[in-house]
């Protein structure tokens, strides 16, 4: 599943160990030093998906964006990992205030891209903003976002996502919201639980591609 969805951590996570086909993982919280590898993860799940045919360098850029443009508060985000430098899972998520420092970051790595590329990267930046605001517009009450999750391991999501479930429900969150597009797999959500409450069809994506974006929330 896909959800395109700077750092202010408060770690409030030890590790965890969780048991599941004969394996340990560990589920701690995102921390800045965990950007890189999990743009690579992103990198390895969407290039040739949203990127065909364009140098890695783009790829690398824009997953690196996209990372720094969801992790905003290290209490709501976590990673799940079979030791503490690798990374087989995470979910970024956060309060509508938290704030984010991605577009400093943006503004000072995109000369290292060619004039093309420093379109598509504006046409990238464009449409996460655009789906944040989709979201904003469709939430109401006490609520947490979840930003950006994503999984290359089997069973290795499915925690991050009930951690936060739980944690939301503990702290007195009325409900998550997220978004997805139609690239994704976003019967996922519907089928744990998740209300569609938000549908937009056609909308821009970059060179010239589009997706319908779907608005989902979970009421606790």
């Amino acid at each position: 599943p896909r959800s395109r969805t700077m750092p202010r951590v408060r770690s409030i996570l030890h590790w965890t160990v969780v048991r599941r086909f004969d394996e340990f993982m560990t589920i701690r919280s995102f921390q800045p030093r965990d950007i890189e590898a999990a743009s690579f993860l992103a990198f390895d799940a969407w290039m040739n998906e949203d990127l065909p045919g364009h140098r890695s360098e783009l790829g690398r850029f824009i997953y690196g964006y996209m990372l720094r443009y969801y992790f905003r508060n290290g209490e709501y985000s976590r990673v799940t990992s079979a030791d503490e430098r690798s990374i087989d899972a995470f979910l970024l998520a956060y309060r509508p205030q938290d704030e984010t420092l991605a577009d400093e970051w943006f503004k000072a790595n995109i000369d290292s891209l060619t004039e093309k590329e420093r379109q598509i990267a504006h046409e990238y930046r464009a449409y996460l903003q655009a789906q944040s605001k989709r979201l904003a517009e469709a939430a109401s009450g006490h609520y947490l976002i979840a930003g950006l999750f994503v999984s290359c391991k089997r069973g290795a999501g499915a925690p991050l996502m009930q951690m936060l479930l739980e944690q939301c429900e503990k702290e007195g969150y009325e409900s998550l919201y997220l978004w997805a597009d139609s690239a994704c797999n976003y019967s996922y959500y519907e089928k744990r639980g998740f209300e569609k409450v938000g549908f937009h069809r056609d909308c821009e994506f970059v060179d010239g591609q589009k997706f319908d974006i779907y608005v989902f929330r979970k009421t606790f």
